[in-house]
């Protein structure tokens, strides 16, 4: 009658749970934000438990807490930092993955092919592109759309 029924083994229920809490476990561990925020929490705690439990009588520890600000500010911090360790564990890591590092390079390389003519020369080689004497397919005329350095003042006309 009973004999068919087949009991889980621990072993898999321990492995389930230690996979599921892993991530958490290790950002609790390796992120310094959620480990202030927890000794920060822990601190207060304790501050306000010692300013508690001097009372011998709870009725009066508990009229402590009713009407010492200063006990109060002390629980609610304890509440908030806590509340900012918990938010920070529960959400998903932040990706600090290739992206931002590809994103990074590409935006250092293009500032230094248009601050500096020689990387500008030897990227546009990397890349394959030629047929100009600044790698873009014109000539090199300093930079400037009027042929040079001069400046183009309002109304004339564009050189060519």
């Amino acid at each position: 009658m009973f004999g068919s029924a087949k009991l889980p083994d621990p072993r898999e229920k321990v492995g389930a749970i230690y996979g599921a809490t892993r991530p958490r476990v290790e950002r609790v561990i390796n992120d310094p934000e959620v480990q202030d925020a927890v000794r920060r929490a822990y601190a207060t705690g304790r501050h306000a438990f010692g300013e508690i439990s001097k009372q011998k009588d709870i009725r009066k520890a508990a009229q402590k807490v009713a009407k010492d600000k200063r006990v109060q500010n002390d629980l609610l911090e304890v509440m908030r930092s806590l509340q900012f360790a918990v938010g920070e564990v529960a959400r998903p890591p932040r990706k600090r993955g290739k992206g931002r590092l590809m994103m990074l390079l590409a935006g250092a390389g293009a500032i230094a092919a248009f601050v500096v003519p020689s990387s500008r020369e030897w990227i546009m080689g990397k890349l394959g592109r030629g047929g100009g004497e600044d790698g873009w397919g014109g000539s090199d005329n300093g930079g400037s759309a009027t042929g040079g350095d001069a400046v183009r003042p309002a109304g004339a006309p564009i050189r060519t």
